[in-house]
């Protein structure tokens, strides 16, 4: 997901071909969810959708920073800033 104001977009980090099923990750803009197992099948999938991104590892936070919405951003500056992510 991609957030642009009051807007969201699906946004494929790669080409998808004809019939290929497309996930998303359910950790982006959420802190304080229920965590429960994963089992999409994705090279990526870590096994458990965690419902906090905070609770995601750096590496993939640093990565999907881009990604974050921008309320979600400003309500959580600070956490974002204390990670090198601000």
């Amino acid at each position: 997901m991609l957030y642009e104001g009051d807007h969201s977009f699906l946004v494929a980090r790669r080409d998808i071909a004809m019939g290929e099923e497309i996930t998303c990750d359910y950790n982006i803009n959420i802190t304080g969810g229920t965590a429960w197992p994963c089992n999409c099948g994705a090279g990526r999938c870590r096994g458990t959708t965690v419902g906090d991104f905070f609770r995601l590892p750096l590496d993939i936070q640093r990565e999907y920073r881009p990604l974050l919405a921008e309320w979600f951003v400003r309500a959580y500056r600070d956490r974002l800033r204390a990670l090198g992510l601000g």
